[in-house]
């Protein structure tokens, strides 16, 4: 559950503050709070701090309660960073998890998100194998890519072929 007085601090953009309010209450748990580091990571990931947001997300999936989101956001924080090959892994543990859980949203955006980051990388018979995958969850599949602006499925089948055509 989140922390009131944490979520206050973000929505008043009181970020320092809020960090702050995270570091007393991690230090007060015996053991780290995913909530808590949820909460820290999401402030990080709004101040651009995505090496942080990244590590906190990480230290929640290695624990044994990470949910859907922490595998999205830890994702997204990797392809800010443009570490696109770690982007790939939390995108396609997310497919796994999300078709398992029955959650087409997270299984349709993982797959959509897997084939950017694999263009990125040069995969780009892996990327459109992913895109295919996201299309057949959600034909009207349509993300923000971190850095960039929003992103159809069109618009990245677009990409691909151009990306396949330059290697």
């Amino acid at each position: 559950m989140k922390d009131k007085q944490i979520q206050h601090l973000i929505e008043s953009e009181r970020y320092d503050e809020a960090l702050g309010l995270c570091e007393q209450r991690l230090a007060e748990e015996s053991a780290a709070d995913d909530d808590i580091l949820r909460q820290r990571s999401h402030i990080h990931a709004l101040r651009g701090d995505y090496e942080s947001a990244l590590a906190d997300r990480t230290e929640i999936i290695r624990g044994s309660e990470s949910k859907l989101q922490d595998f999205f956001q830890a994702g997204n924080a990797a392809l800010s960073l443009k570490r696109f090959g770690e982007a790939e892994i939390f995108f396609s543990q997310l497919s796994e998890r999300g078709q398992e859980a029955g959650e087409d949203w997270f299984a349709s955006a993982a797959y959509f998100l897997t084939a950017y980051a694999q263009m990125m990388l040069g995969k780009t018979d892996e990327a459109t194998a992913s895109l295919s995958q996201a299309e057949a969850i959600e034909p009207a599949c349509e993300l923000p890519i971190p850095g960039r602006s929003m992103w159809s499925i069109s618009r990245l089948r677009s990409e691909i072929s151009s990306a396949s055509n330059r290697n």
